[in-house]
């Protein structure tokens, strides 16, 4: 006699996803919907449910856009980004490296070959992407061509050296004529991007709680910009980002941070401005032992951010 397979419940989908994001289960579907999932048209929860399985069938992270979906002609696709097939291709414990060989005639680059080595396997798995076939007409293919077709010759090859399928790559999602269109990121959201940074890390939030906030407010970054400004305000939290010296003044509030026991006048000794000096950030700290005296926190700004 056959045995009866229970269907995916929606709650321990839900349950699942907020467990291993740190979110709330009643939000889980709605935040899928908004963040990972593009559609001109309403996302159903059943389409919600498959995405959610295939996510776990693959195990990748949709808030970090390792995987993402979208509607075709009524029916869910499945895209896994670049950093998705990386991750895929180094989590498979057969792997055994890749190699890349690059062929130009004279100095235009003509095809990319990726190789597979797989421990079990005495000879590696090869294809050769070409440039004539691969090539569009977009701002990406044009600037880093030999990138764009060495993720081509990557992933094809992963393909079928790991037997991945039923998903897409975002260059083959985007060649689909009703692929939505990318919220283009204007002056405004390139100003905003570092603030909401620099917010989210004065909050002392984890990776897992900044990427649910940067995927709730996607393609809006003056809104998450609003939101994250009030939780610190909530906070008694201020940025001064006068000279974007990443000063952070808290007032009546305690931060995650120990604070060095030192007398006033060291203190003011060594108090020095923040400067915007080479690549790493680095951190003084200045605070009275007191609960309820003011807290300044001062790091030398990085120019990534």
């Amino acid at each position: 006699m056959a045995t009866a397979i229970a269907p995916v419940q929606r709650a321990s989908l839900s349950m699942s996803f907020a467990n291993k994001y740190e979110i709330k289960p009643d939000q889980v579907f709605q935040l899928l919907k908004t963040t990972a999932l593009k559609s001109k048209d309403p996302v159903s929860d059943a389409e919600v449910a498959a995405f959610m399985i295939v996510c776990n069938q693959y195990d990748l992270n949709p808030f970090i856009k390792e995987i993402f979906g979208f509607i075709s002609k009524g029916k869910m696709q499945y895209v896994i980004s670049v950093d998705g097939w990386a991750t895929l291709i180094n989590r498979q414990t057969s792997l055994n490296g890749i190699e890349f060989d690059e062929h130009f005639a004279g100095e235009k680059l003509v095809s990319i070959t990726c190789k597979i080595h797989r421990k079990d396997r005495a000879l590696p798995t090869v294809i050769t992407e070409y440039l004539s076939e691969c090539k569009r007409d977009t701002d990406t293919w044009k600037q880093w061509p030999v990138r764009m077709l060495r993720h081509k010759a990557m992933i094809q090859c992963s393909r079928i050296a790991f037997g991945l399928a039923g998903v897409l790559d975002e260059d083959e999602a985007e060649r689909m004529s009703d692929f939505p269109a990318p919220v283009l990121e204007g002056k405004s959201t390139r100003r905003a991007l570092p603030e909401i940074e620099r917010y989210m890390e004065a909050l002392g939030w984890n990776e897992a709680k900044k990427n649910v906030s940067r995927g709730s407010f996607a393609g809006n970054p003056e809104g998450h910009l609003a939101f994250v400004k009030g939780e610190a305000a909530k906070a008694n939290i201020v940025i001064d980002e006068e000279s974007r010296g990443h000063v952070l003044q808290m007032e009546n509030s305690e931060p995650d941070i120990n604070f060095a026991e030192e007398s006033q006048e060291t203190r003011e000794e060594d108090e020095t401005p923040a400067q915007e000096t080479g690549t790493t950030a680095e951190a003084s700290t200045s605070a009275t032992a007191p609960s309820g005296a003011k807290k300044t926190i001062t790091r030398k700004a990085d120019p990534g951010w």
